[in-house]
């Protein structure tokens, strides 16, 4: 999976950047996007405890279930999300999490190409969500 330059138009969002649940730094820039719809990703997601972590794995048998949305042009915005999710893309060892780019598929089964922070750390004692919804998963959805 490889790191790209600001290239792609939408984000996937399976956690804490969701607008119900954004912390209140970010609220205000997450709940200005533009909702594309539901979609989902092949890997496996955890819960970390405060946050989940998606492990993205094309040949897995689950499912990551997310929202899409529309990016805005602001120049601030990736740096806002970028800085809370840990990535740097100077260091991405050290990275918390990884900005990549990915297809998502959408409900109705159009893929897109979607930013999406992947975790980037071990997850041997993270607890599995076998569905893949962050939402539901918090009793949210």
């Amino acid at each position: 999976m490889k790191c790209l330059e600001y290239n792609a138009r939408f984000l996937f969002v399976y956690g804490t950047l969701h607008p119900t649940l954004a912390p209140r730094e970010l609220s205000g820039i997450v709940k200005g996007l533009r909702l594309v719809g539901r979609g989902w990703l092949s890997g496996r997601l955890y819960d970390l405890g405060e946050y989940p972590g998606a492990v993205l794995d094309t040949s897995s048998q689950f499912k990551i279930v997310g929202d899409v949305f529309e990016l805005t042009d602001h120049p601030a915005l990736l740096k806002a999300l970028d800085d809370y999710e840990g990535f740097d893309q100077d260091d991405l060892a050290a990275s918390l999490f990884v900005r990549i780019k990915v297809p998502v598929t959408l409900s109705n089964h159009e893929q897109i190409e979607c930013w999406v922070y992947a975790y980037n750390h071990n997850t041997s004692s993270a607890t599995f969500i076998a569905d893949g919804d962050y939402l539901k998963w918090k009793g949210i959805e």
